[in-house]
């Protein structure tokens, strides 16, 4: 089956170097542990470039060839407890910590699934099992992360993240609304689109109002600072379905010079939520 596909965006390619995105798979710099390029997963899957390494696994561009529609995959490849040997996924020791945070990453899949009617994230669409790991299939959501415009850019402009805060507010709102709770909430997963700040579920993070995560001592939730879970008297100092604004406060500092603790600061200065 001949399939002329960017590696990179899955648009339609007639030349070696992409004419809407400029990948080029000769300079593609693919991180350890990916996988290679074309690859087809399920029988069903195309895969592209990789898009980043986390420390729970590695997500991918990919192309629903059924639907022939643009998707991401999330491959499980946890650090320290699993490693690559061809395409295969190979549990590392006993194998019991790797089977564990698979079935608590499967479960944040089913979680995530609750989010469909959600505005303001990335929806699951599937989850499959292939070379001897899990796999999680999610909408695209095109644009760059926060973390990586701020790289590319600098620091934004107050208003900009202004705009930014009360809409991420929003979308965990409607996160609540759906009976979960997201405990990861780090310039990682706030995908920056046309339509605003949107949320890729961090699979890792995801819980029901009052649970207790697992996974902490693995180091694969999404917090950025341990001061995030100093909270007295609550499981990672949460209260049951809050997240604390500390979180999303922690996404915008670093990114803006008119940021909590600058100089532009003014605590007090207005009742708007940002």
């Amino acid at each position: 089956m001949q399939i002329n596909k960017c590696m990179g965006c899955m648009e339609d390619l007639t030349q070696a170097t992409c004419p809407v995105c400029g990948f080029d798979p000769k300079t593609y710099d693919k991180p350890e542990n990916a996988l290679e390029l074309g690859v087809i997963l399920d029988g069903r899957y195309l895969l592209g470039a990789a898009l980043s390494v986390q420390k729970g696994g590695i997500s991918y561009i990919a192309l629903d060839l059924r639907l022939e529609k643009t998707v991401e995959l999330f491959e499980l490849i946890p650090q320290g407890c699993a490693r690559r040997e061809g395409s295969q996924v190979i549990p590392t020791g006993d194998g019991v910590e790797f089977a564990t945070l698979e079935e608590s990453f499967r479960s944040g899949i089913r979680k995530a699934a609750r989010l469909e009617a959600v505005p303001g994230c990335a929806h699951v669409t599937g989850l499959f099992q292939d070379n001897g790991t899990s796999y999680c299939v999610m909408e695209r959501l095109p644009g760059d992360t926060l973390r990586t415009q701020v790289e590319r850019t600098g620091p934004l402009p107050w208003d900009q993240v202004r705009l930014l805060f009360v809409q991420l507010a929003q979308n965990m709102q409607a996160f609540h609304q759906a009976g979960l709770v997201h405990c990861g909430i780090t310039p990682d997963v706030v995908r920056l689109t046309r339509e605003g700040a949107q949320i890729v579920p961090d699979l890792f993070s995801l819980r029901m109002p009052g649970e207790e995560g697992n996974l902490h001592h693995h180091g694969l939730c999404g917090r950025m600072h341990p001061e995030a879970d100093a909270a007295p008297g609550r499981p990672h100092g949460l209260e049951p379905g809050r997240v604390p604004v500390f979180a999303c406060g922690q996404c915008h500092v670093p990114g803006s010079p008119g940021g909590i603790g600058s100089p532009g600061y003014q605590p007090g200065q207005s009742d708007d939520p940002a």
